[in-house]
């Protein structure tokens, strides 16, 4: 939602596409060459002689992100690039009404309809699913559509929806764990409604602080808190690396109340040193 909200501009002119191409690929393509090639080298040593696949496979692990479970979101990423000159020119011209109908048909047939077919055991056809609402490309265009359009406005019912979709979403998990035997991924998957609708709860509460007055009480300078943001990017693609690392070395960091901070700090500290190197620093942007 953050991408599209800030990458969608209605403002930009059609020429402008290939220079938004040729960025997103030194921001996002590069890096996901770079950390797909260190993960694969990873995964190869750390197998040795284990491993049982093919060329085929290995290709099909690089371009799906696979040497690293926490690289998946870069393939409906680049389905969001891809489209966001499209959505300009779409979002330029088209009325509110048209915007929500959109929305609407999106959030229905790749959404919904998937979830209570799957909730019933039904099989759903995918080619029935909306063209602009395909993979996750639904949050993209909602961060846009929330925050710098009409179409959706009433923010408030949208807490309130995403409190309830919270209070199903894990009630659900729990009962279907318990009664269905591990059938709770129903409700785990992002394209779920209850995810759905939590995220835009999120995203919405912290678009609209004004955290500018937080910064400022606890005497935080707003370069310091940017530099910190910026390596957030970095810090997400290596902290798989450095996690691994510590239970190779039986150093526990796994505890789920302060483990994660000290993983979180190692990899600020490295992503911060790695900015600095020439070279280095274009896979961490």
């Amino acid at each position: 939602m953050q991408s599209g909200c800030n990458l969608i501009d209605t403002n930009s002119n059609g020429g402008g596409w290939k220079r938004f191409y040729t960025r997103r690929f030194r921001r996002i393509g590069i890096p996901f060459m770079a950390w797909s090639i260190f993960y694969g080298v990873i995964f190869v040593i750390s197998h040795n002689s284990d491993l049982d696949i093919d060329w085929q496979e290995y290709i099909t692990m690089f371009i799906n992100g696979k040497y690293n479970g926490h690289m998946w979101f870069f393939v409906p990423l680049f389905a969001l690039y891809l489209t966001i000159p499209f959505l300009n020119a779409f979002f330029k011209s088209a009325s509110v009404s048209v915007v929500r109908l959109m929305a609407y048909f999106a959030f229905i047939f790749t959404s919904l309809l998937p979830f209570l077919f799957a909730l019933f055991k039904i099989d759903y056809f995918n080619g029935a699913i909306f063209p602009l609402g395909s993979s996750l490309l639904l949050y993209g265009y909602m961060g846009f559509v929330l925050i710098k359009t009409n179409a959706f406005t009433n923010v408030q019912c949208y807490n309130k929806l995403a409190i309830i979709s919270a209070l199903i979403h894990f009630s659900g998990m729990i009962f279907l764990m318990n009664v269905l035997n591990g059938s709770e991924r129903l409700f785990t998957t992002y394209s779920s409604p209850t995810c759905f609708f939590m995220s835009m709860g999120v995203f919405l509460w912290f678009k609209r602080k004004d955290w500018a007055k937080y910064i400022g009480a606890i005497h935080l300078s707003p370069q310091f808190v940017q530099r910190i943001s910026s390596c957030s990017f970095g810090v997400y693609l290596l902290h798989g690396f450095i996690l691994s690392c510590c239970r190779r070395l039986h150093i526990g960091l796994d505890n789920r109340y302060f483990g994660f901070l000290i993983i979180y700090a190692i990899s600020l500290l490295c992503i911060i040193i790695m900015k600095k190197i020439p070279v280095i620093k274009n896979i961490v942007p």
